[in-house]
């Protein structure tokens, strides 16, 4: 029962350890958060990052990353909108060792199987996920997780016998399912998990942590208040169950918000991309 499951305990690190793969200078440049963030992490197979906009996101992937690695060898897929794909692979090129490769065009072919840490964009997944998972990462970063939270992933089908059947889509949704699935380990990315209410968050949980908050219909009755609408189908737009919710979700996630991010950052810092 997930609903069970405490919060972590989070251990202490030290980043300047040559097995984490990081610049020397990397332990002191992060914030106070980020290195609570690498700590929570490090306990744990799955967290989501809720943090605000431009305060450090994508460092703490790259270290959480690296920690996970510590142990031993794992490749990683790092999903991020395609815009900012060549930002993410300068980011992983600034704090650590690694030469990631990014996967481009819809035309796929196999991954070079000497590449240890693959970036590529939402928009393309469905395009790659076979290769992807023939390359065998361990890892799954899903930057802008929220790309992912639409619940339609199974369209319901007639097989040649007459007989309904439920088929993943081969749509972006379908293919971070897949990739979940075969990832131990798991990291989300937002500064908007929630754009309606809280049954929007189903989708990027589920992704996070497999299973374990059931299918949406059964999340939607414990905690949105679900009922069969008046006129057909499931209203989930309430709140229910909301202080299992919330510890639920102190689990899931590290949450910052921008008065503790203003706290540890400089006043201006300006980055090309």
């Amino acid at each position: 029962n997930c609903a069970d499951l405490p919060i972590p305990t989070t251990p202490t690190l030290d980043l300047t350890e040559t097995q984490y793969g990081l610049r020397p200078w990397v332990h002191d440049f992060l914030t106070p958060y980020q290195h609570a963030g690498v700590r929570r992490a490090m306990a744990q197979d799955s967290l989501m990052l809720y943090w605000p906009c431009g305060v450090g996101k994508t460092a703490a992937s790259v270290a959480i990353t690296q920690a996970w690695r510590a142990e031993t060898p794992m490749r990683v897929i790092t999903m991020t909108k395609a815009g900012t794909r060549a930002q993410f692979r300068r980011e992983i090129e600034r704090l650590t060792y690694q030469k990631p490769m990014i996967l481009e065009g819809r035309n796929a072919s196999m991954i070079d199987r000497r590449a240890s840490w693959v970036v590529t964009s939402w928009e393309i997944l469905p395009d790659w996920i076979d290769e992807i998972l023939k390359w065998g990462p361990t890892i799954f970063i899903a930057d802008e997780i929220h790309s992912v939270k639409n619940k339609g992933r199974w369209s319901r089908v007639i097989d040649r016998q007459g007989k309904p059947q439920w088929k993943l889509r081969e749509n972006r949704v379908g293919a971070a399912y897949r990739l979940s699935r075969w990832c131990p380990k798991r990291l989300g990315l937002t500064a908007t998990p929630i754009s309606k209410n809280r049954a929007c968050l189903w989708g990027q949980l589920d992704i996070l942590e497999p299973g374990c908050w059931g299918t949406f219909r059964e999340f939607a009755y414990r905690y949105c208040d679900g009922r069969e609408g008046t006129y057909g189908g499931l209203e989930a737009e309430g709140k229910s169950n909301t202080e299992e919710f919330k510890h639920r979700l102190m689990r899931a996630m590290h949450l910052v918000d921008s008065g503790e991010a203003a706290k540890h950052l400089p006043p201006l810092r300006t980055q090309t991309v």
